[in-house]
């Protein structure tokens, strides 16, 4: 009978030692929560009471922590990035409507000759103009980020769309002094895209080497890995790997210079819209050549 009495106390006494103990680890856990959280600090917690439910409690709260502080460092980047996007594309404005400006209160002057009066209304409809695909870049690709931006996707023959566009420029890339040098296949298999949205890509890309390019442009086409690859080359100035890695950032220009009508939102509108339709780009540069490789899926025969 005494036996029995002293395994119930023994047991009592460790059923309450046990109680208390978890009521502590719950104390713990919680003060814990709270200065993590009130001073933004990262920090796993640990358990002072091994079982294995404490143990995955644990383990749950500290994916939660590390996921709370994942989410955190995503919101700072993009919040950064922003920020950085923000002040670019205000300086962007800045720079042709400080022009157009200028302009205007040359304009006002009675004593203008009719020349100079063309030559500043051609100058602030230049400046006009820049501005308003500014404004319109940046609400396109605001459009694109939210997927609000509606594409028709349809067999295209992308091939001969980038073929027309070659030979639409030709003329401005014969002034501009850049030879331009086509390597694209006499014929390919189409691929799934939106056909406006392509010919926008390719105009970018186009305009991007006019803008950044030298003396030369190479541009080709073949079939790889079921893809449809278009590379366009150009002969450019030297390129850092980080320079190359923020280069389909939005906002982002190479040129220390903003004020050569970029936007600095071509790059980045292509990206967002061929990754809107499927595919993928990238930039590389090897030996004073930029390069720009574009990768569209081919049409599967089932389809």
């Amino acid at each position: 009978m005494i036996s029995i009495v002293i395994v119930a106390i023994c047991f009592g006494l460790s059923f309450f030692a046990l109680y208390f103990l978890q009521k502590k680890q719950i104390k713990n856990l919680t003060d814990k929560l709270h200065r993590l959280n009130d001073e933004k600090r990262t920090e796993y917690l640990t358990t002072i009471l091994p079982s294995k439910n404490n143990y995955d409690l644990i383990i749950e709260i500290n994916r939660f922590i590390e996921e709370k502080n994942f989410a955190d460092q995503q919101y700072r980047i993009k919040e950064l990035d922003l920020q950085r996007t923000i002040s670019n594309i205000s300086h962007d404005m800045r720079t042709p409507l400080t022009a157009i400006l200028g302009y205007i209160r040359l304009l006002e002057n009675p004593n203008l000759s009719e020349s100079e009066r063309q030559r500043y209304l051609t100058i602030v409809l230049e400046r006009t103009r820049l501005l308003n695909r500014l404004i319109l870049d940046f609400f396109d690709l605001s459009r694109l980020e939210e997927g609000e931006y509606k594409l028709e996707l349809m067999p295209v023959d992308v091939n001969k769309v980038c073929r027309e566009l070659l030979a639409q420029t030709y003329e401005d890339f014969e002034a501009a002094g850049i030879n331009v040098d086509s390597e694209l296949l006499s014929s390919a298999p189409t691929v799934i895209v939106d056909e406006n949205a392509m010919v926008r890509v390719i105009n970018n890309v186009l305009q991007n080497a006019l803008r950044y390019g030298k003396e030369k442009l190479n541009v080709a086409s073949r079939i790889e890995n079921q893809s449809l690859v278009l590379s366009f080359s150009n002969e450019s100035t030297s390129l850092t790997p980080q320079e190359l890695a923020k280069i389909f950032e939005r906002s982002y220009a190479v040129s220390p210079s903003r004020d050569n009508g970029s936007t600095g939102l071509g790059l980045s509108i292509c990206k967002a819209l061929l990754v809107s339709m499927g595919h993928t780009i990238s930039a590389d540069y090897s030996a004073g050549m930029f390069t720009i490789h574009m990768y569209l899926k081919l049409e599967s025969e089932d389809k």
